[in-house]
């Protein structure tokens, strides 16, 4: 079976899985959660789940299944046409048409990723007090190349923690982040031989290369929170450039 071709999405999402009521019909983009390939009386069939931010909701494909089913994977983000029905009392949306989104530049990954209310800008406020009591001078300007950099913060800000097992929400890393930094702090205070500077700058950047990484793009990586099954859909942030600045901190330090 082949998808035929047509003009995706160009102004964004509007449609969202809070909103679908029975007999409606829509066209859009969602993240793909879940997906298996069934067996029935007449062939295979497509189960599946489609989420937002708003939510999921169980989808189904009866027709081409076996085709459309190789080129998709849970954590894409697909253009899907069909129409709300109900099924055991629930909603569960009729699958006409599936397939992986490509250009993914036109949405923005808020509106996929689960989301919980942080207040950012406290928590980076305690992160750079806590960086601010850091006396070594190479240390100092390491941090720095990072902290005066708006760019990275706001995208620092923005990330997701984790891929599955924990802070798997937008603003989740600097959160994460802010709490290993207090578990150190108290370390530090119990252990006073040890090298309070190195572990604190080492907890502030330990997930540093995860974030670099990830930089921050859609379809990346499993992202598992309050019982969704994947979204692989992460920020927006393009960092490359942040490369060759680790390497001159690198030759700094």
């Amino acid at each position: 079976m082949e998808i035929e071709q047509k003009e995706l999405f160009t102004s964004g999402k509007t449609l969202f899985v809070k909103d679908l009521k029975t007999g409606q019909t829509l066209d859009g983009p969602f993240a793909l959660t879940h997906m298996a390939l069934k067996t029935f009386s007449g062939g295979k069939f497509l189960q599946a789940k489609l989420g937002d931010r708003t939510g999921r909701i169980a989808a189904v494909m009866w027709n081409g299944a076996e085709a459309i089913y190789p080129t998709l994977q849970i954590g894409d983000v697909v253009q899907v046409q069909g129409v709300v029905e109900l099924y055991r009392e629930k909603p569960q949306v009729a699958i006409r048409k599936i397939e992986k989104l490509n250009d993914l530049d036109h949405l923005d990954p808020d509106d996929f990723l689960p989301t919980i209310e942080i207040d950012t800008a406290s928590t980076w406020e305690e992160l750079k007090t806590v960086a601010r009591s850091v006396k070594d001078p190479w240390l100092l300007q390491l941090l720095a190349r990072f902290i005066n950099d708006t760019p990275f913060v706001e995208g620092f800000l923005r990330a997701p923690g984790g891929k599955q097992w924990h802070h798997g929400y937008l603003g989740g890393l600097s959160e994460h982040t802010l709490g290993v930094l207090k578990n150190c702090l108290v370390l530090c205070e119990r252990y006073p031989f040890v090298k309070r500077d190195t572990v604190l700058v080492g907890a502030i950047f330990h997930d540093l290369e995860r974030f670099l990484d990830s930089i921050i793009r859609l379809s990346l990586n499993t992202v598992m929170w309050a019982g969704w099954s994947g979204i692989r859909f992460l920020a927006t942030t393009n960092y490359a450039s942040m490369q060759p600045r680790l390497r001159d901190s690198r030759r700094t330090c």
